[in-house]
């Protein structure tokens, strides 16, 4: 049985370690952890640190240093963003350096360019609370108000949005999996950003969907003998998927969505952009919640699965105050499908938790003017939620479906009973308010 600290342990003892022999490390010490959770210290160049600390340290790490005589590395062999764009402050003069295999954007600086166009991006920590339904319908609203709105596919393994905005026959040729897979070869050109986007037929809404046609199988026999090369597209979409996240080098995850964004964005001139992020602590929600300039709805539900998911998300922004200053006042909370009965106490419940949960990671303390905090019950507050009350109308609602009985399944007084107080909210908040008065003022 092997014996030894745990991944958990590791850390610890290397602060302690570092701790007790600052004297000796110089300034800047640096706590390197490898994908394997293997700990080296960098020091400064000209620090000579003695055999017996190396030994030392190398025994408190058990199988999670790796090897005495590694456990050391000096700060030339790095160049100078290696050490500075993920590292955390420990303590006075210690810094950790993490090497991940994903998620690593999650605590990484916006990279949205500031003339980017207006964008709200939709998220949970959890799945099947009715994320990409809410999205469809403020994309209903906003084009009634006006406005000419470009819906983003990007839960990619699950799409949502994708298929309640359009038929099968309505995709166009390509969608979101196309442009990485063909950026990474250089050929995300604009007749690509073209042939990703079509209308829906829910007002002023613009489609970029997850897939596109070249991707979805065809079962008809007839086609496929009159073109038996189209059997080749079995297994396309997962071929597709099985590639987007490997970006090419020197290529961010969140920069490479960034520049689909902008591309899209000139290329089809919306003005307001909805963003269906994948659920969880993905890639692509490590991109799209804290790094693509937009406001964020958080969707959540009274439960203890949803707040111990965000609570492990929020933590990794505890010590990252210069980063999460950035987004922080752009946040909000969507209590999704709440019950049709004991709505105040569930809502209750809910504000609770979500007001618990932002002030031990967001809020500041309340000793300054301009300190970014909130009373449990502000109503104007980043945690306060903006519901979505169930119906169950809403469980058969087909937006997108021609004129019959599927698109007749939910009335305009259902729908606004549904999500009249969310889209109310949303359309209340700065980010958007703005947006709507200067779409009135336009001559």
């Amino acid at each position: 049985m092997s014996s030894g600290p745990r991944f958990d342990d590791a850390l610890a003892l290397a602060l302690g370690w570092a701790r007790q022999h600052r004297a000796a490390l110089g300034d800047d010490v640096h706590l390197l952890r490898d994908i394997y959770g293997r700990i080296r210290v960098v020091v400064g160049d000209d620090v000579v640190v003695p055999p017996a600390l190396a030994e030392e340290l190398h025994d408190r790490l058990g199988h999670f240093s790796p090897g005495q005589a590694s456990i050391f590395v000096q700060r030339a062999f790095f160049a100078s963003e290696e050490l500075s764009t993920d590292r955390v402050l420990l303590d006075e003069g210690v810094w950790l350096v993490d090497h991940l295999v994903s998620e690593q954007g999650w605590r990484r600086a916006p990279v949205a360019s500031p003339a980017h166009c207006p964008r709200i991006i939709f998220f949970g920590i959890k799945g099947g609370v009715g994320r990409s339904t809410a999205l469809v319908a403020l994309a209903k609203r906003l084009a009634e108000q006006g406005l000419r709105v470009l819906v983003v596919d990007l839960d990619l393994e699950s799409p949502g949005a994708t298929s309640m905005l359009l038929d099968l026959d309505e995709l166009p040729p390509f969608g979101v999996v196309d442009w990485f897979v063909e950026d990474a070869v250089g050929m995300a050109d604009d007749t690509l950003l073209r042939g990703m986007v079509v209308p829906s037929r829910v007002g002023e809404v613009l489609v970029a969907p997850a897939v596109g046609t070249r991707s979805v199988p065809v079962l008809d026999e007839e086609e496929l003998e009159r073109d038996p090369m189209l059997s080749l597209r079995d297994g396309t979409f997962i071929a597709k998927l099985g590639r987007t996240y490997a970006s090419p080098a020197g290529a961010e995850f969140a920069e490479r969505i960034e520049r689909l964004l902008v591309g899209l964005e000139r290329v089809h001139e919306p003005q307001v952009v909805l963003l269906d992020s994948r659920a969880g602590m993905h890639d692509i929600a490590a991109a799209a919640v804290p790094r693509l300039g937009g406001t964020v709805l958080l969707f959540a539900g009274a439960t203890s699965q949803t707040w111990l998911g965000y609570r492990l998300l929020f933590s990794a922004w505890g010590r990252e105050r210069e980063v999460v200053e950035r987004f922080r006042d752009r946040l909000r909370v969507v209590a999704a499908q709440v019950p049709e009965t004991g709505r105040d106490a569930y809502l209750g419940r809910l504000r609770e938790a979500a007001y618990d949960l932002f002030a031990g990671f967001i809020y500041e303390e309340s000793g300054t003017a301009d300190a970014f905090s909130f009373d449990v019950n502000d109503p104007e507050a980043p945690h306060e939620p903006l519901p979505i009350y169930w119906r169950r109308e809403l469980v058969e609602w087909e937006p997108a479906a021609p004129p019959g009985p599927m698109a007749e399944t939910v009335t305009t007084e259902q729908f606004e009973a549904a999500f009249g107080p969310f889209l109310r909210g949303v359309l209340a908040l700065p980010y958007v308010a703005e947006l709507l008065q200067s779409d009135e003022e336009a001559p």
